[in-house]
């Protein structure tokens, strides 16, 4: 027993003096004249091993290491390095101070080759000094240029994955919309542009990465840019009436960054984000799940859904038509003394958007039965909205941080619809419909999180208090005159009144524990209590001749129905980190209960009660600084929203009527993410793949039916020919996405030159007359960039980019389809004499496979000429036309589950412009 004690003594006295062995060195890094911090700086400590670290955005860095002698080594890109030499045998906290290697001067010329990027851990950083603009450029110009990234319809995409938040200097900068900062931003300011997954700040102070990231954009400005005003003034005028007017200043002073931006135009040009649609949708009541709910599906499923409400009558971006737009926003960050760190932003958009569309739609309803659908639209809609973001950041102390974040929103819209359609079997035509519609829509959603963290003395021990809240409020008012004509004989007139009034509510605490377990390892525990509850009257009155007014109600059109959940997760996970390799698991339990009341026409009551385990699992391999693969897996919930369970008819369009479902069950999501990046310095090549896949149980999806004949719903009486849409938990939804980037320099012409390959199948079920069609969307898609790199005054990109779409379906399999566009995109600037700039932009859109007259070449080109003068070519007048070719055409195909749709609709043709623009830099010691 004796020999026993003393053995065991000994273990643990080894234990002991194992774990001494383990050293937090921690530091922070200087610009060495302006005494700023400098984020993203790579950290290399040599001594019986290496480790690498980066520091963060506040310019720190921490990394445990056995003790022993050291050589510490800083890089970052345009700076000198640094070594250092110190004995680590206690917890260290050291400060370094790097020197630029550029001289200050009105004008430097940088001889030698610029590396294109460089991987620092789980960030790429593009130099954006390696790339040569035109001196007009702006950040959106640079960034088009950066292998494996692109810009879609103003939404701008990295290795395939969306980018949904842009900082500048690690700040926000606009609240979450990418598109301003880079249409807002010069080029010639910018040093780097980051691209990473950011954490949470929960993550951020804990350490412990658990796999909740948005997909963020970080621009490095260079240092002269921290103390400097400048910006642009436009005006323009043109044929047709057309103006553009605006222009942006900036103030940076330190840590306060204040910008103001304005635009006034008519010629489509649109600045704002998807977070200025109301969430009066459902969206506000949905209680956030582990793994998180995408963001793309939920907005899907709820533009689709049945209940009067559609997501983008909300949308004040990228709307398609004529846009008259008027748009104000203004910025601030700044750093309140040495511990408080606040930043928001204010927008304000009026929007008045003309659309003419017209519609070809074939279903799939069986072997040997085809039904065929026309529509036109001719709408005008006026949206105005505000918007308020605001961060304060509060470091108390070392120990303790709190992060609060509002944000609100308000917004009014109103819409004029004309609307006519065809709906035939084969040849014989079903029904048609011509309508007037009116609507105006008002609400407003606030939001709001409080984080508070502490961190113990010892080292991995965390606790971490987040309390947030969402309450959204709508109302909306519409009317609706319709004449329908069924099998050319019926008519049936509808001239009635809708009234909308939503409110949701959303209440969660998030209480997070860590502590150091195990060698190298870390525990999370953590507890989220959430309350949502929403409700919906949605009421519906019949116009009275006698007495010209809405007030016959009708019952079988509405209803009063509300719901509730109650959600509580408990999580375990446990993360563990040695060298190149970092692995982290666990699972949360979730208990959750849906409580659906439908308060009329009759009372019905439904709940349901859903205890789910929720695993989630990372894998992160770093063979090198500059190699790096992630992998993932996650589940996730979706709980139906109130507008899919809202049991009531929606006719707003009476050829195509939608209803909820009040038995929807919580879906089921399985993710798999992978992702690998490459960069070898050496040869400035980049390569970087991207893979996803989900499974989902329980998919909340449509169920539709064609009826034959005159039908009685909820004492709403049908006619024959109608297509009746309601939503169904369905098995058997699955997605896969793929994406690959390789990018080098062809050196001959000074250029740049990036590939990339991407595929993406989509499996989707529907019930069509109680027959389950399975769609099958396939999309291979491939392309390349060419971009200049010989100098300031021959800027070029040219670009090609081919998508092969396949559709099968299970159901009437004789009308799978396949289709091909391709698009071309080349841009042109050229400067002679340093003050003529010519500018030309080519793109050739081409459609292959759609329905008879939607198969077009679309052909828009657009130049301008310009003089520059006065003192740095500060001034300028333009001469610009758009569409010289006049061929400018908006075509987009959608292939569903159940049908397959193209949409044209008409958009902006020719016109040309005079500009004149003044633009004005005061930057000290720009470098």
């Amino acid at each position: 027993m004796k020999t026993f004690s003393l053995i065991l003594l000994a273990f643990l006295l080894g234990l002991n003096s194992f774990a001494q062995k383990t050293i937090q060195l921690s530091g922070v890094v200087f610009d060495t004249i302006t005494k700023e911090t400098l984020p993203g700086t790579i950290v290399r400590i040599e001594g019986a091993k290496k480790f690498y670290t980066s520091t963060d955005v506040a310019g720190e860095f921490s990394v445990n290491i056995p003790e022993g002698h050291y050589l510490i080594t800083l890089y970052l890109m345009g700076y000198d390095s640094c070594k250092t030499k110190i004995d680590l045998f206690s917890n260290r906290k050291l400060i370094f101070n790097l020197k630029d290697k550029a001289k200050k001067l009105k004008e430097v010329s940088v001889i030698g080759e610029q590396n294109l990027a460089k991987q620092n851990g789980d960030t790429t950083e593009h130099n954006a000094l390696a790339y040569k603009l035109n001196s007009d450029a702006t950040a959106e110009d640079l960034v088009k240029k950066l292998p494996g990234t692109t810009i879609e319809n103003g939404t701008v995409k990295s290795n395939g994955e969306e980018v949904k938040k842009v900082t500048v200097d690690g700040k926000d900068f606009f609240g979450d919309d990418v598109s301003i900062t880079l249409k807002n931003l010069p080029a010639d300011i910018i040093s780097s542009v980051q691209i990473y997954d950011k954490s949470s700040d929960q993550a951020n102070f804990t350490g412990f990465k658990d796999g909740n990231t948005t997909k963020t954009m970080n621009i490095k400005t260079k240092n002269g840019i921290k103390n400097s005003v400048f910006g642009k003034a436009y005006g323009s005028y043109g044929t047709s009436d057309r103006y553009n007017l605006g222009g942006n200043i900036n103030y940076f002073s330190g840590n306060r960054r204040i910008s103001l931006i304005t635009n006034f135009n008519n010629i489509n040009q649109q600045n704002f984000s998807i977070q200025d649609i109301l969430g009066t949708m459902g969206m506000g009541n949905m209680p956030k799940m582990p793994g998180g709910m995408n963001p793309q599906m939920m907005q899907g499923m709820m533009g689709s859904a049945p209940g009067g409400l559609d997501l983008s009558d909300y949308f004040t971006t990228q709307q398609s038509g004529i846009n008259t737009v008027n748009a104000t926003g203004l910025n601030y960050s700044d750093a309140w003394g040495k511990k408080i760190n606040v930043s928001g932003s204010y927008f304000y958009n009026d929007n008045k958007n003309k659309t003419e569309s017209n519609i070809q739609r074939q279903y799939f309803l069986g072997e040997g039965e085809n039904q065929y659908y026309k529509e036109k639209t001719i709408s005008e809609s006026k949206s105005e909205n505000h918007r308020v973001n605001f961060k304060l950041q509060y470091n108390i102390d070392s120990a303790n941080t709190l992060i609060i974040t509002p944000r609100i929103t308000f917004q009014s819209t109103t819409t004029n619809k004309i609307f006519a359609s065809e709906t035939k079997r084969d040849s014989s035509i079903l029904n048609t419909n011509n309508s007037i519609t009116q609507s105006n829509k008002t609400g407003y959603m606030f939001s709001g999180t409080a984080l508070y963290n502490h961190k113990f003395a010892k080292s991995g021990r965390t606790i971490s208090l987040n309390l947030a809240t969402d309450q959204n409020q709508s109302q909306s008012s519409t009317t609706l005159n319709s004449d329908l004509t069924y099998f050319g004989d019926s008519i049936f007139k509808q001239n009635q009144l809708n009234e909308i009034k939503s409110n949701g509510k959303n209440y969660s605490a998030n209480i997070t524990y860590t502590e150091k377990a195990f060698k190298n390892g870390q525990l999370l525990l953590s507890y989220n209590p959430s309350y949502s509850l929403s409700d919906n009257n949605n009421l519906n009155y019949t116009y009275n001749d006698q007495e010209s007014d809405y007030n016959q109600f009708n019952s079988s059109l509405s209803n009063k129905y509300s719901n509730n959940t109650i959600n509580q997760k408990l999580g375990v996970l446990y993360a563990w980190n040695k060298g190149k390799i970092n692995f982290n698991a666990g699972s949360y339990a979730q208990d959750l209960k849906l409580n659906g009341n439908q308060k009329y026409p009759s009372d019905l009551k439904s709940s349901y009660s859903f205890k789910t385990l929720l695993p989630t699992a990372s894998f992160t391999y770093k063979s090198s600084f500059f190699k790096v693969l992630r992998l993932n897996y996650r589940t996730s919930t979706n709980i139906p929203g109130i507008s899919q369970m809202q049991n009531v008819i929606d006719n707003s369009n009476p050829t195509s009527l939608s209803t909820g479902n009040p038995y929807l069950k919580q879906q089921y999501d399985h993710n798999i993410t992978l992702r690998y990046n490459n960069i070898n310095l050496a040869t400035s090549r980049t390569f970087f793949v991207f893979a996803s896949a989900k499974l989902s149980q329980n998919y909340i999806g449509n169920k539709t039916y064609i009826l034959f004949q005159d039908t009685t719903i909820n004492n709403y009486f049908i006619n024959r020919g109608t297509q009746l849409t309601t939503t169904q938990n369905l098995n058997g939804y699955s997605t896969f996405r793929s994406f690959m980037a390789y990018g080098f320099k062809v050196r001959p012409i000074k250029s740049n030159l990036n590939f990339n390959f991407g595929g993406n199948y989509t499996r989707t079920p529907v019930s069509i007359n109680n027959k389950t069609n399975l769609s099958e969307a396939s999309t291979i898609t491939g392309g390349l960039n060419l971009s200049s790199n010989i100098s300031e005054k021959i800027d070029f990109t040219i670009g090609y980019t081919g998508n092969y779409n396949i559709s099968v379906n299970s159901i009437q399999s004789n009308q799978n389809n396949n289709y091909y566009y391709d698009n071309i995109d080349a841009k042109l600037n050229l400067t002679f004499f340093k003050h003529l700039v010519f500018t030309s932009e080519f793109q050739r859109t081409s459609y292959y496979g759609l329905a008879a007259g939607y198969n077009q070449k679309v052909n828009l080109l657009s130049s301008s000429i310009a003089y520059k003068f006065l003192k740095n070519n500060s001034a300028e007048i333009k001469l610009s036309a758009f569409d010289l070719l006049n061929n400018n055409n908006s075509i987009t195909r959608t292939i569903s589950s159940n049908y397959i749709e193209d949409n044209q609709t008409k958009v902006l043709t020719q016109y040309f412009m005079l500009y004149f623009t003044y633009t004005f830099k005061h930057i000290k010691a720009i470098l």
